[in-house]
């Protein structure tokens, strides 16, 4: 395997054990992680285990230029992002930008 292959398998690893630890920790809150944003689009923060901060998701519109891309996710992604956009009030894309900041801005690649 080349080194960017072994370097996003490792990530993909974090990604699935910060998951399931978060499994655990809702299933002893007995909370449910789709259940993290209120009707402000406010986001609790429990979903990867570790933060207990919320994420606030601004009302603003940013004017950056977007560019078009497409890629595959899982329907139970796809399900969350939903849930996600009813709840916050924004469109899946801006959620996706928020996600790819948020990831972008807290995961460690070594």
């Amino acid at each position: 395997m080349s080194k960017t292959t072994d370097g996003f398998n490792e990530l993909r690893n974090q990604v699935k054990e910060k998951k399931e630890k978060s499994k655990s920790i809702n299933k002893k809150n007995k909370s449910d992680v789709n259940d993290n944003v209120d009707g402000d689009g406010n986001v609790n923060g429990n979903g990867d285990g570790d933060s207990k901060k919320p994420i606030t998701i601004s009302k603003e519109e940013n004017s950056q230029k977007k560019i078009k891309r497409t890629y595959y996710i899982y329907e139970e992604n796809d399900e969350k992002i939903s849930k996600l956009a009813r709840r916050s009030g924004k469109d899946k894309s801006e959620l996706v930008r928020i996600a790819i900041d948020f990831l972008y801005d807290n995961v460690e690649i070594k």
